[in-house]
């Protein structure tokens, strides 16, 4: 069991999200790990990093509480606070291009914003997965819970 927790696989997945066919003893087990989530010191709402843009911050707010019900903790703090600091610049980014439009003008370029826009949707699908705060994620811990 103990090589199990070291091992460089994948990362394991919460009870809900897990399928297949898993012995009752693995689930037991896996739901006393998962319980131990919960005994990590919670994210706090209260302190809004202050290196954060004005945009991020109110993501930060606006998320924070919310991430209360998942087995989130200040061991996330950085990730929860890219996850703020990529939807400010996915916004920038979108008003830019509703400013400029998809392409630089006179030209087949696409403009830069775009690809930024690309790239930060990319970006907090990961992050989004990596915290559990996707819908699909939720859904399925929601309903073991």
């Amino acid at each position: 069991m103990l090589m199990e927790v070291y091992s460089m696989g994948r990362p394991r997945k919460l009870n809900a999200v897990k399928t297949g066919h898993h012995t009752k003893e693995e689930l037991e087990q896996a739901q006393l790990v998962e319980n131990g989530l919960f005994q990590f010191t919670s994210i706090s709402v209260n302190t809004v990093p202050e290196d954060l843009p004005p945009q991020a911050q109110k993501e930060w707010l606006r998320i924070v509480p919310l991430l209360k019900e998942l087995p989130i903790s200040n061991l996330d703090y950085i990730l929860v606070k890219r996850y703020c600091e990529i939807i400010c610049i996915n916004d920038i980014a979108y008003e830019k291009i509703k400013e400029q439009g998809m392409y630089i003008k006179d030209t087949d370029k696409i403009n830069e914003y775009f690809k930024v826009y690309i790239d930060t949707l990319k970006a907090l699908k990961n992050i989004a997965t990596a915290l559990g705060i996707t819908m699909d994620a939720r859904n399925r811990f929601l309903i073991t819970n």
